[in-house]
């Protein structure tokens, strides 16, 4: 898993710096965008995150402004969503000698459980145009800094499972938290008829959480230690752009 998050390092560096050597490409100005947009990504975890988690889906929406000289500047909120939970024995010290979980009533409980997060950020990056006549399309490299949080979504039926009331469940969903860094490199695309724009690429992210409950019910212990939660994933979004400036070609264009 760490492979994939170095090849794409690298990968980052390569397209930053060869765009660099392409001086008329650079100094060659575009428009001022501000680009609302909505976004899904498929992920990945891995680190310590995959220990818990399988793959999961992320949607969100935010805000990125791409300068004249393609300086790419932003934040967004994302929630993430999936049903793999892979911590084991979560609710073996609830089981009865059945062998089940129990509800209120004595019957066998209707328990589910799954994967939730949030995870908010500010991004900075710049975009590399590839066409002479579209100077708002090309590719991106974007860092981020932010902060994520995600837990294991526990969800019983009615509520009737006593020791996994609302309260009592905080003991085994592993709220957890911390700050987190995050690599994109990709295309992004301007249509000059302004109708479709859209940018995808390939985003990975560094977080390092704590559990915020601070002792898990069902291991009886404290849960101090900071983990290495790491995704990577595929991401597509769609851009609804707001022009703050044209140049030449865009006017021409539209005559």
């Amino acid at each position: 898993m760490y492979k994939i998050h170095y090849f794409v390092w690298l990968l980052f560096a390569f397209i930053t710096v060869n765009a660099q050597t392409d001086s008329k490409t650079e100094n060659e100005k575009g428009n001022r965008i501000i680009n609302i947009q909505f976004h899904y990504t498929y992920t990945e975890p891995s680190a310590d995150l995959a220990n818990r988690f399988g793959y999961f889906h992320s949607i969100g929406t935010g805000a990125l402004y791409k300068s004249a000289n393609h300086w790419l500047a932003g934040a967004e909120l994302c929630y993430q969503f999936g049903d793999i939970v892979k911590e084991p024995n979560l609710f073996n010290n609830l089981v009865a000698s059945t062998g089940a979980i129990m509800n209120s009533g004595g019957y066998l409980a209707e328990l589910s459980v799954g994967q939730r997060g949030f995870y908010t950020t500010a991004r900075f990056g710049r975009m590399f145009p590839v066409s002479s006549t579209n100077r708002n399309t090309g590719f991106i490299a974007m860092v981020g800094i932010g902060y994520y949080t995600h837990k294991i979504y526990i969800n019983s039926r009615d509520n009737d499972i006593p020791p996994l009331s609302p309260e009592l469940r905080k003991g085994y969903d592993r709220l957890s938290a911390g700050p987190a860094f995050s690599q994109t490199i990709g295309y992004m695309h301007h249509s000059r008829s302004r109708f479709y724009n859209f940018y995808a690429g390939i985003e990975l992210m560094q977080s390092f959480t704590t559990n915020l409950r601070g002792f898990n019910y069902d291991q009886m212990a404290y849960d101090t230690k900071t983990y290495q939660d790491f995704t990577y994933g595929f991401r597509f979004a769609w851009m609804i752009p707001i022009y703050l400036s044209s140049n030449s070609s865009d006017e021409y264009y539209f005559k």
